[in-house]
């Protein structure tokens, strides 16, 4: 969630968008007829009190969370993907950071994509 821009306190600026006594939150959107609007793109968002109380527990768990930046970190590469529709491919890692395993993916484009590919072929 953090990669698409969603902390603790995205969370807790959406919470706050909640009054007390509110047992929805709804958007209507309006869109321009001069904006090009996708079939699935909905005019309606409702968000209840299931959704508050989800948004509440993300809010409580990325708000001990930060980012970290490591460079020159070994990794394991464990498989590739990349959908026909995707614009990039995705490579899967796994990660040892102060002992303990992680498993994470970057997006890559194909000079990426293909560069690791190669490297990952070469370590076989």
């Amino acid at each position: 969630m953090l990669s698409f821009g969603i902390d603790g306190s995205f969370c807790n600026n959406f919470l706050g968008l909640f009054s007390k006594s509110a047992d929805q939150l709804e958007f209507v959107f309006d869109w321009s007829f001069r904006e090009e609007v996708y079939e699935n793109v909905p005019s309606k968002v409702i968000f209840n009190a299931n959704d508050r109380e989800r948004i509440e527990r993300y809010k409580n768990l990325l708000r001990k969370s930060r980012t970290v930046k490591y460079e020159n970190l070994p990794a394991y590469i464990e498989k590739y993907s990349w959908p026909i529709e995707d614009k990039c491919g995705r490579v899967y890692l796994r990660l040892l950071v102060d002992g303990k395993s992680y498993s994470c993916y970057i997006e890559a484009d194909s000079e990426l994509y293909e560069t690791l590919k190669a490297e990952h072929a070469k370590s076989k």
